[in-house]
């Protein structure tokens, strides 16, 4: 039995799929799962957090169905050998012979039955959106996402969609983005919906999702994102999101700063403080003060002039974590909100299409 595929595809499929399999190499999901059947052949992998599944044309062959597991990593490698446009796969009871001119290689088969049939899920569609939008999302989001083995809300990007627009927000318990796309393109739709997708399974959409219109149905358990033949399906987290609406600080006092300024002013203090903590203040003058200092006893200020600040303010934040908010946003101007010493700061910015929240919690004394 043999069949033949496009090289160029079959290797552009071998690497999405390894980037979705199993390291553990003693595991069934360490291999990618290959369902042949008539003129083509679906290929899927799976880490049981991210799956992705793909189906490609067969260019020639002399079998209509087969099912066969082979290791992915050993079958991406292999392939990466082949130099001609066409790659012939010779299937035996216990082998596969990859053949080419100048290469062969034999590989041994994974025993199929155990890897897990799907499950049949009821899925309704939430939306049809282009993927760009998904990924800049994610890039906009992903930062503020942290690790925590007790609280898994924090450990993903919380997706909320609306009839106008699309947020999504993400925290380690100190600091806090929202990113909403406020207009959307005119051919994209979206429907009422909510989900948590861990961190990780985010990273893999950004790799996998390419240029187009994707759409995205949610079941009970997952989220899939469906594009060209392709579908991509992460697991979503059964956790509460924090109710982080509660928290935004009641407006007191709104500076408005030139994002760059800004950026230079922390970036300068920073220097001499390798922890990041930094103090913020003004003066009668309305001048906006920026001051570290270290267990060295050294003091580094700097002080923005043009900025008008009607009250008193003072506070001590994260440096590094602002200029972690910073680097992303295009926006000629940052706002800063600010309650008192012991509520939330609160820096906002818009940059069409997209308008950014993000809050950090002081550093109190």
């Amino acid at each position: 039995m043999f069949i033949e595929l496009s090289t160029k595809e079959l290797k552009k499929t071998l690497y999405n799929l390894s980037l979705t399999a199993s390291k553990d190499k003693n595991s069934i999901f360490s291999s990618t799962l290959i369902e042949i059947d008539g003129d083509e052949v679906s290929l899927s992998s799976t880490n049981l957090t991210t799956k992705f599944k793909t189906v490609i044309k067969i260019s020639e062959a002399d079998t209509q169905q087969l099912t066969l597991c082979l290791n992915t990593e050993k079958l991406y490698n292999t392939v990466k050998q082949i130099t001609e446009e066409h790659t012939k796969l010779n299937i035996t009871d216990k082998t596969i012979n990859i053949l080419s001119s100048h290469f062969k290689a034999q590989l041994k088969r994974e025993d199929e039955t155990l890897y897990p049939k799907p499950i049949k899920e009821e899925k309704k569609r939430v939306a049809i959106i282009e993927s760009e939008t998904i990924k800049k999302l994610i890039y906009f989001t992903a930062f503020s996402s942290g690790k925590n083995n007790i609280n898994q809300e924090y450990n993903g990007i919380f997706f909320k969609l609306t009839e106008n627009n699309i947020t999504t927000i993400a925290t380690n318990g100190y600091r806090l983005e929202e990113t909403k796309k406020a207009e959307l393109d005119s051919e994209e739709e979206l429907n009422e919906a909510q989900f948590l997708i861990d961190i990780d399974g985010t990273t893999l959409l950004q790799h996998l999702l390419e240029n187009g219109k994707i759409t995205i149905n949610i079941s009970d358990k997952n989220i899939y994102f469906d594009h060209n033949n392709k579908e991509i399906q992460i697991r979503l987290i059964q956790a509460v999101f924090p109710d982080y609406k509660a928290i935004i600080p009641e407006i007191k006092e709104d500076i408005i700063v030139k994002t760059k300024e800004l950026r230079d002013a922390i970036n300068s203090v920073l220097i001499i403080n390798p922890k990041g903590f930094i103090n913020i203040s003004s003066n009668k003058e309305g001048q906006l003060k920026f001051t570290s200092n270290n267990e060295e006893g050294e003091i580094m200020d700097y002080i923005l002039n043009e900025v008008r600040v009607s009250d008193t303010i003072q506070f001590t934040i994260n440096g590094k974590y602002v200029i972690d908010f910073l680097k992303l946003i295009q926006s000629e101007h940052t706002t800063i909100t600010f309650n008192n010493k012991n509520s939330p700061i609160l820096f906002s910015a818009i940059n069409e299409p997209y308008h950014h929240k993000y809050m950090v919690v002081p550093i109190n004394d």
